[in-house]
């Protein structure tokens, strides 16, 4: 008899909680006491507390899509208020900031186009980039040195018709941090790319009068632009501004406003009330910047571009230990874990409003002194301006070093071990395989394989399934499906936690092998820099498969740093291959008769590998 669909929820949520990532929902209580106390909601301009005052006359709904029922006079005013406050040509007002960034994203990027997302972004402009269907590449988060190299691998691979587009944040929600605009402007232009800028948490806080950072005045590339009414402007809904004809391709390709009713008459008074207060607050920015640099001061940490300031506890246990204990000095503090931030990046968010001041700043900051808190490197936002001028920082092999397969069985896992000993050489080098199926161990294997080696892998595969297949055939046969943005996001971690050295990451049978029925292990590469290793049977089939795969990587922009040949060798699969300059350096490995540790560290090319791949 098949088993309740509530019994396999009940099993999610278990796995949730034992991972310290259950959530529920707590009460409103410590919002709507003390004012001053509230270093939790995203009302910085303190207006969602203020009384409701529309008027009674005003209808209570739309009763449609505006396309069918039409456009009331209030709607109508305050599009065009937020166009002229936010100083662009046109505005469409939206039920909520992830319903905006939804419908953009879907309607303006084709499957022809290339989307580049900062790895922070907010989970709508992700899931609107997945609607699209246009290819998505994301770069390092704030990392515009990345970015470029991201715009040069898109450029190599789009089509005639395609577009490129660039979608970040003014301020992100997370660290309250943003991009230079000077610097991102002129990537994009260069790069004749346009951007997409989220403002949710600039509108209202930055800005002379509270406009944002981002208006295309200032900077040409800048297509479209997010401003959400349940931020500084205590309310909900959102716009979506640019030129006209933005607003009329959302009219008529946004499905997330063709299919909607009309937002809600009282709804478009309040924006109306909130943006002309927003607009003339001065006093209260000013105050907001006061009370950032009071509490960056006092906890040792750099200001942040907004009124967000993120503290890095690390592990999950810790983050929420410190937010049930500011919870209980009466302070409305939220933890904030995965997968809001990355693995290893759970921390506190804290606010700040006009309706804190200076003492209950005073009294947080010495509630946090009390549980020890210490600022750390992760506490501290990359310095943008000084890291984007020369080259990226370099570091001893900062970079991911890819093992790809052919197919499967043909010896990735062996090469792994024997690439983490030729580097290990050199500087720390790390494990890592993303996907594992199979009763097969690999990390255990590699491990083995690398003996004394500086070989760590500690970190084990983001998803890990019993049956031997591709790995979307294993997690349907497991009930589940493989979060691509889960895997970027480990990734990124990763690479940001191992810094001192290399990552070596095994792909899981072929190249082209899907993850889910949007993504492939082709996309996981094409997201990640460094080198690849491909590796392939030295007889029968040999050239068939690896051409497909130089060539599907050629496609992406990607070339092959090392091929290796595994089994007896095959003089005339070598030479063809040779002939047709697939990959850098061709590497033959013979059929070991013994394989262990030694016999990998005797093969006689092994540091001829490690000099192709530092």
């Amino acid at each position: 008899m098949q088993a309740k669909l509530s019994e396999s929820l009940r099993a999610e949520l278990a796995h949730l909680e034992a991972a310290d990532l259950r959530r529920s929902l707590p009460t409103a209580d410590d919002l709507v006491g003390d004012p001053r106390l509230d270093f939790c909601s995203n009302d910085y301009l303190s207006l969602a507390r203020l009384p409701f005052t529309a008027s009674a006359q005003s209808p209570r709904g739309t009763g449609a899509a505006r396309l069918l029922g039409g456009t009331l006079v209030t709607i109508d005013a305050v599009e065009k208020l937020a166009a002229n406050w936010l100083g662009e040509e046109s505005a469409l007002i939206f039920p909520s900031g992830y319903q905006a960034n939804l419908a953009l994203l879907a309607a303006i990027a084709r499957r022809s186009d290339i989307l580049v997302l900062d790895a922070a972004i907010h989970a709508s402009a992700i899931d609107g980039a997945r609607l699209s269907r246009a290819k998505v590449l994301v770069h390092r988060h704030l990392d515009l040195n990345n970015l470029e190299d991201k715009l040069r691998q898109a450029q190599a691979i789009l089509p005639d018709e395609g577009r490129l587009l660039i979608a970040t944040e003014s301020v992100f929600s997370m660290s309250g941090e943003g991009p230079d605009f000077g610097r991102l402007d002129e990537l994009a232009q260069r790069h004749q790319a346009h951007l997409i800028v989220d403002e949710a948490h600039a509108v209202g806080v930055l800005g002379e009068h509270g406009q944002g950072i981002a208006p295309s005045s200032c900077y040409p590339s800048v297509a479209a632009r997010i401003a959400t009414g349940g931020k500084a402007l205590g309310a909900a809904g959102a716009f979506v501004v640019g030129d006209q004809c933005l607003v009329d391709l959302l009219v008529n390709r946004g499905r997330g406003f063709i299919f909607s009713t009309g937002v809600f008459p009282r709804l478009a008074q309040t924006l109306l009330d909130s943006i002309q207060r927003a607009e003339a607050d001065t006093e209260g920015r000013q105050k907001l910047a006061k009370l950032k640099q009071s509490l960056c001061r006092q906890l040792g940490i750099p200001e942040p571009r907004g009124s967000i300031v993120f503290l890095n506890m690390g592990d999950e246990k810790p983050a929420l230990a410190a937010a049930a204990l500011l919870q209980n000095a009466g302070f409305a503090v939220r933890a904030v874990r995965p997968p809001t931030v990355a693995p290893g990046k759970s921390g506190l968010r804290l606010v700040l409003h006009t309706h804190n001041d200076e003492a209950s700043v005073n009294e947080l900051c010495q509630a946090i002194s009390d549980f020890g808190f210490k600022p750390t490197a992760s506490n501290v936002p990359m310095p943008i301006q000084s890291s984007l001028k020369g080259q990226r920082p370099k570091y001893c092999g900062s970079k991911s070093i890819w093992i790809v397969g052919t197919d499967t069985g043909v010896g990735k896992t062996v090469v792994s071990a024997l690439v983490g000993i030729a580097l290990a050489k050199q500087c720390p080098t790390y494990y890592w395989k993303p996907v594992q199926t199979g009763d097969e161990d690999d990390t255990r294997r590699v491990k083995e394989l690398v003996g004394d080696h500086s070989v760590k892998t500690t970190a084990r595969p983001r998803y890990e399934f019993p049956l031997p297949a591709s790995p979307h055939t294993a997690a349907a046969a497991a009930g589940t499906t493989i979060d691509f943005t889960s895997l970027l996001e480990t990734h990124l971690h990763l690479c940001t936690q191992h810094q001192d050295g290399f990552l070596v990451i095994e792909l899981a049978g072929g190249l082209m092998v899907p993850y889910n029925h949007e993504f492939s292990q082709a996309d996981l590469l094409q997201n990640g820099e460094g080198k690849i290793v491909l590796v392939a049977r030295s007889g029968l089939g040999t050239l068939n498969h690896t051409i497909l795969t130089f060539e599907a990587l050629n496609r992406r922009g990607r070339t092959i740093d090392a091929l290796i040949l595994v089994g007896e060798t095959h003089p005339e699969n070598l030479r063809t291959l040779q002939d047709l300059k697939v990959a850098r350096r061709i590497f033959e490995l013979p059929q070991l008769e013994v394989l262990n540790t030694s016999s990998l560290e005797s093969w006689n090319s092994i540091d001829d590998l490690a000099e192709a791949l530092s």
